[in-house]
């Protein structure tokens, strides 16, 4: 850390990698030093938007500059934009041991009916509520409680066992609606083991 501030480097050049960069930049607890990434140009012209140091290769990057935190923005495939101009098209339904969940349009409502319960909980974003409604309006928040988490030691507030989960899930969606069945996932999956012990990063030399 320097001035008690988090030394960050960030690894990726696309539109996810500008709002990381656009975060740390604003962020007085972080030390914003270094973007890494694989055209030479576009990774120029990334850092000299965030007055930060350009790289193409991450293990220069981390020898020289020795973050505290790397963040990894890389591109995701076969993701698709949710819209609400065609409501009910994207539908996610998971049923297990603890209930049943259904997940309308990514994010307009979530309904959860716990396993022998007659009633069921239901989130539901306001017509008007932009906030709650748009992922890049709450990546803002995620951020405020994953850099708490890490000045603080702990475990961060997504874990990546519940990516893992999500992954499992998501894989055995796409095969029930492929083949037209049920498809079990595994529960073990869902119970993590104790987790590391995490330690504050060393303070930079």
């Amino acid at each position: 850390m320097r001035d008690g501030r988090i030394k960050v480097a960030l690894i990726g050049t696309g539109g996810w990698g500008r709002e990381h960069a656009r975060i740390f930049r604003q962020r007085p607890d972080v030390h914003f030093v270094a973007v890494c990434g694989r055209d030479a140009s576009r990774t120029a012209n990334r850092a000299a938007e965030y007055e930060v140091r350009p790289y193409t290769d991450i293990d220069t990057m981390l020898e020289k500059e020795q973050p505290g935190l790397v963040s990894l923005c890389l591109p995701n495939r076969e993701h698709y934009e949710a819209t609400y101009a065609y409501p009910n098209t994207h539908t996610v339904e998971v049923s297990g041991t603890k209930g049943r969940l259904l997940i309308e349009d990514t994010v307009r409502r979530h309904t959860f009916s716990a396993h022998q319960s007659e009633t069921a909980e239901v989130w539901q974003a306001g017509y008007f509520n932009d906030t709650d409604r748009s992922f890049y309006q709450t990546f803002d928040k995620h951020m405020d409680a994953m850099f708490a988490a890490f000045k603080a030691g702990e475990q961060p507030p997504v874990h990546a066992i519940a990516g893992r989960r999500a992954l499992e899930l998501a894989m055995a969606s796409i095969e029930s609606f492929q083949t037209g069945r049920r498809v079990p996932a595994s529960v073990d999956s869902f119970r993590p083991s104790a987790p590391a012990p995490v330690t504050a990063p060393p303070p930079t030399p």
